[in-house]
């Protein structure tokens, strides 16, 4: 028996973790130190506008879900 439903248990094994991008021209991270979830987004920023984005998380199962 668990606390959670069944479709959010597989969605948190599965884990997403998110990617990087190789040259961000912009990022920024924050971290809960109460949980210690982390994570980082990274932006490749063109003439002011958002040509690329990529985060990257690290968490409990309830970061990973939603």
């Amino acid at each position: 028996m668990t606390l959670y439903g069944s479709r959010f248990v597989d969605l948190a094994r599965a884990g997403r973790g998110g990617s990087a991008l190789a040259e961000p021209t912009v990022s920024a991270s924050a971290a809960n130190a109460l949980c210690g979830d982390e994570i980082e987004v990274a932006l490749r920023v063109e003439g002011g506008v958002i040509r690329e984005a990529a985060y990257r998380e690290r968490g409990c199962a309830m970061l990973t879900v939603s």
